[in-house]
């Protein structure tokens, strides 16, 4: 039997934290009818199954044993690779969302993009550390850049010049959401003394980094 940490672990997993914020966005725009659910097939398949499929295939190749809840807090080998992976993963995603028609994001194309490079800046950031020996607290990692994209969006959204009050408020929201996700995933780190502080700071770090270069590339520094 799963504990309660455990389970909340797996809720929060950095796979299911990023299904959850692409899955509000796309709900926050006029997106509907079946091009709506395209695109929630299409985030579910490529941010939840298909990296749960080539993480699994590593890992039975490999004949490793994993605790799905905690396996990117391990500093192994393995998991050196499957940010590697997940880096060149991401980066196929990126350019199909980028070549992706119009018609299935509409004018809100831009900012799935953004989401998309962050997410890979920060995982190659994590792939260096990881080469480096330093090891990155992705579940720490991915609320605060979902948190802080979420911030800049609020004050303007790439490619969207006239977003009105409401749509300020929502991502005000899925700031709120986002941040009381990192001070559990804060809780539960405090609660399990066998994981690496410094791990836990650098996926602040670069929680915070990813976004802010981002935003200043996209609109100057």
């Amino acid at each position: 039997m799963f504990n309660n940490q455990k389970v909340i672990s797996l809720i929060f997993h950095p796979l299911s934290l990023t299904f959850y914020n692409f899955l509000a966005l796309i709900l926050y725009t006029s997106i509907r009818g079946a091009v709506l659910g395209f695109d929630i097939t299409l985030f579910f398949l490529g941010i939840v199954v298909i990296p749960i499929f080539y993480i699994s295939a590593v890992t039975y190749n490999q004949n490793i044993d994993i605790q799905w809840s905690s396996f990117f807090e391990q500093n192994t080998l393995s998991t050196q690779k499957i940010l590697i992976y997940s880096v060149l993963y991401s980066l196929v995603f990126l350019i199909f969302i980028l070549n992706l028609s119009e018609v299935f994001f509409e004018r809100y194309k831009p900012m799935f993009a953004f989401l998309s490079i962050g997410i890979t800046f920060s995982l190659v950031l994590a792939v260096l550390l990881s080469l480096l020996k330093k090891d990155t607290n992705l579940k720490i990692l991915f609320p605060t850049f979902f948190a802080l994209s979420c911030l800049l969006f609020s004050m303007k959204v790439p490619g969207l010049g006239d977003l009105n009050t409401k749509g300020m408020n929502f991502f005000h929201w899925m700031v709120l959401a986002n941040f009381l996700i990192f001070i559990l995933q804060i809780f539960m780190f405090q609660k399990n003394k066998d994981q690496d502080r410094k791990g836990l700071i650098l996926g602040i770090g670069i929680g915070i980094i990813s976004p802010i270069t981002l935003y200043l590339l996209t609109y100057g520094i």
